[in-house]
């Protein structure tokens, strides 16, 4: 039964990275973004920088996630899946903010 319950623990916490995958994705870097993309002559700036501190945790709870499920995992396949997962979390989050 322990058993099943850590297959279990480990779906949901990789359910919970793929969420956090997906907000990454959506989440757009600043809220007047889409003001550039009907105007590009239109200079939106968001000068408080809440988004990016907060996708910046959504960050650091991924990674934290996928070192865990790594540590723990016995299986190669589940060390390669987390590593994937972490890999994509960090190129998703440098693309969108380290570019604005």
């Amino acid at each position: 039964m322990i058993e099943e319950m850590s297959a279990a623990m480990k779906i949901i916490a990789r359910l919970f990275s793929v969420c956090g995958l997906l907000v990454l994705f959506i989440l757009p870097p600043n809220r007047y973004s889409w003001m550039q993309e009907m105007d590009p002559s239109i200079m939106a700036d968001d000068p408080s920088g809440n988004r990016k501190v907060f996708s910046l945790l959504i960050l650091i709870i991924i990674g934290l996630i996928e070192l865990i499920l790594f540590i723990k995992d016995n299986k190669v396949a589940g060390k390669i899946v987390s590593l994937i997962l972490a890999a994509s979390a960090v190129l998703i989050w440098s693309i969108k903010y380290l570019s604005v």
